[in-house]
């Protein structure tokens, strides 16, 4: 994905990967190189199974011909295809588990808008983009914020969730010590949850997936 560097996948996996001799490293790749062929280019070089992070999630999915978004692939001898999996809900469900939907909104989504809607189909959700809702009236007090923004996005990203916010808690789909959810956290004086319990359950549910799959 792009960026990659933050990621905890190399880390969490290594002794996964390295019990069946296979190495895990970080690799960048922005939307153009997938374009272009990416993802074809490290299977030449050996790439067996694929954590997927933004912003390549949907367009994994398009690669399977598939809707939503993907962030885990697996190479399938039998078949000479990728198969994909999207455990994010689970762990999305992980951490959100708790919170009243109807009084929490959704900043931003990106490829995990779909699973959020599901384990969310109740809150209101906002781009972040525009500011505005991506559906709903644009007036509401909520004491839940999702913040769905990762730091290269947010970078570029000037538009904040409307000052009247005032949420008591700020739920953070990153795990990065600079994510901006962390600083719109502390700009509002709002309990902080970082996503690392999402993390670590969708880490579980990926290496499921990969067992299923010979990666000779």
């Amino acid at each position: 994905g792009s960026p990659v560097r933050h990621s905890r996948t190399p880390a969490q996996h290594r002794g996964f990967f390295g019990r069946h001799g296979i190495a895990v490293v970080a690799v960048r790749m922005d939307e153009k190189e997938w374009g272009r062929g990416g993802l074809d280019v490290l299977r030449d070089l050996g790439l067996t199974c694929a954590a997927v992070t933004s912003p390549l999630k949907a367009l994994a999915a398009r690669t399977l011909r598939r809707r939503g978004a993907v962030n885990t692939l697996a190479w399938d001898k039998d078949r000479g295809a990728w198969a994909g999996a999207a455990p994010d809900a689970k762990g999305l469900a992980a951490l959100l588990s708790g919170i009243d939907p109807r009084r929490t909104a959704v900043w931003g989504g990106g490829g995990t808008l779909p699973a959020l809607r599901r384990v969310l189909p109740r809150a209101r959700f906002y781009s972040a983009r525009t500011g505005k809702p991506r559906q709903g009236p644009a007036v509401f007090q909520p004491e839940v914020v999702v913040w769905a923004v990762p730091r290269r996005r947010g970078e570029g990203f000037r538009r904040r969730p409307p000052s009247a916010w005032k949420p008591g808690k700020v739920v953070d789909l990153n795990y990065s010590e600079d994510s901006p959810g962390r600083e719109y956290a502390l700009r509002c004086r709002a309990g902080y949850v970082s996503g690392l319990r999402m993390f670590r359950e969708q880490a579980r549910e990926q290496a499921r997936f990969w067992r299923a799959y010979d990666r000779a």
